[in-house]
């Protein structure tokens, strides 16, 4: 019999008769002959499954009898595809866990292991079952739990794919209520686990919500889990374009060009300018309901300080707000110099005015020649036209040039000049051209070109003062009877 853990043997009489049970008292002391006789003893979990390329940890007990120290252990049997150090339960210690993991190439199946343990010349075995269990093929999704669209509009739902045994491409599609909706599919390649599923919706999608199904399928493996998807109407928008600078002197003016947009309302936007503005104007405007661009008239003071300046441009409409920056530069007055005697330029402006006259006076007399079948021009006709035409040029390019200048430093209107200049130059052409084309009138010729020559004048005066307001004297001076 087992007493206190020990198998004990005892031996005595029974008596004959008819006794029907057997009673036997036993008196049991400590410190009989055996107990401290060393031993042993070993067990471990019955069965263990781990998979393929997985993990999982074994508990084993031990029992010393006689003595304290530690114990050596190691698993046996067969382990192929199986790492299974050895290990030991320390001193005092009565257990211990290992961990038995199987790499990818391990059979599926059970095999019969030992734990085999020794502590000394002190040995003792335990077995148990390992299972090797291949683990099935598996996929799991996870999406955003909402996604929001607008009807004509597109949007795309994160999709992240975890697989287990799973090795080839993975198809993910949509499903469910997809009334409006074009048909969505994509293929994941096998190492691939996260995609973005496009949504398109049309622009006539019924609005609201419903729920829509994220279905992927690797053969006949599947998953699937479900999602909001919200279809809301897009809201009025406003938006505004402005340049990101703009330039004026201080006395001037520029003009500021804004363009709005409107999404889906109608009616005016209002404009209004903030931050440093001293000295500017106007700080606010409206566009009407009927215009998308307009420009807009920045003027500066005469005092306004010049410096660069951050402006906030602001659109309000019932539709909301649109906003941008400008860089406002305030720039002091330009300095154009005026203009003043000079004979090098009363000479250049003659002379460029003789080549002028030459081209013009060379013009009107091969065509005459040429509407009377003449040679186009003789070497003759040539020598007078050049002595003409220098004789002219000098005589009212000097002369426009020399009261321009005068005119100038007297404060005077200098565009006064500019026109005799011009107004000469075409009495003169007027005039030599009476020589070259038969029956034509003197005083006729001459009018007709004093007239072309202030109609040229005027029209530059006109045409450089519109275009180019702070620059038409520097332009001036330096074309004078051009």
């Amino acid at each position: 019999m087992l007493v206190g853990g020990r198998r004990r043997e005892y031996s005595g009489t029974v008596s004959r008769g008819d006794a029907i049970r057997f009673v036997c008292d036993l008196d049991v002391k400590p410190g009989g002959e055996d107990d401290d006789e060393p031993g042993l003893r070993v067990a471990a979990s019955p069965e263990l499954i781990v998979t393929p390329g997985g993990k999982n940890l074994l508990k084993v007990r031990v029992a010393r009898t006689g003595f304290t120290g530690p114990v050596a252990c190691r698993l046996d049997g067969d382990l192929r595809g199986i790492d299974a150090p050895p290990f030991a339960i320390a001193a005092g210690e009565t257990q211990a866990t290992v961990e038995i993991a199987a790499d990818s190439s391990a059979n599926a199946g059970t095999r019969l292991l030992a734990v085999r343990t020794s502590a000394g010349t002190l040995k003792a075995d335990a077995n148990f079952q390992l299972t090797v269990q291949a683990v099935p093929p598996e996929l799991r999704l996870g999406t955003s739990p909402e996604v929001i669209i607008h009807p004509g509009g597109s949007n795309g739902i994160q999709v992240r794919l975890a697989r287990s045994n799973v090795p080839g491409s993975v198809r993910v599609r949509l499903e469910g209520d997809s009334r409006g909706i074009a048909p969505a599919e994509i293929s994941l390649g096998p190492t691939e686990n996260e995609l973005t599923l496009p949504i398109q919706v049309n622009a006539s999608a019924a609005i609201g919500d419903r729920v829509v199904k994220i279905v992927a399928t690797a053969g006949e493996v599947q998953a699937e889990t479900n999602m909001r998807l919200r279809i809301e109407e897009l809201p009025p928008q406003l938006r505004l374009a402005i340049p990101s600078e703009i330039q004026l002197h201080q006395g001037g003016h520029n003009e500021l060009p804004v363009r709005t947009a409107r999404d889906r309302f109608t009616g005016p936007v209002h404009v209004r300018l903030e931050g440093n503005l001293s000295g500017v104007s106007p700080r606010e405007f409206t566009i009407p309901a009927d215009r998308d661009h307009v420009e807009v008239a920045i003027y500066a003071s005469e005092d306004a300080v010049a410096e660069a300046r951050s402006i906030r441009v602001i659109a309000d409409s019932t539709a909301g707000r649109a906003e941008q920056s400008l860089q406002l530069i305030v720039a002091g007055r330009p300095n154009i110099a005026g203009a003043s005697w000079s004979w090098r330029m009363v000479f250049v402006i003659g002379l460029w005015t003789s080549l002028l006259a030459l081209g013009l006076s060379a013009a009107l007399v091969i065509g005459q020649n040429r509407h009377l079948d003449r040679p186009w021009l003789s070497w003759g006709e040539f020598a007078i036209l050049a002595t003409g035409s220098l004789a002219a040029g000098v005589i009212a390019g000097g002369t426009g040039q020399s009261l321009y200048g005068l005119l100038a430093e007297t404060g005077l209107v200098p565009e006064i000049g500019f026109s005799a200049g011009w107004l000469l130059l075409g009495c003169l052409l007027g005039r030599g051209v009476v020589f070259f084309i038969p029956n034509l009138s003197v005083w006729r010729a001459t009018v007709a070109g004093g007239v072309g020559g202030l109609l040229g004048a005027a029209a530059f005066i006109v045409v450089s003062n519109q275009q180019f307001p702070e620059l038409s004297k520097a332009l001036a001076i330096r074309c004078s009877c051009s």
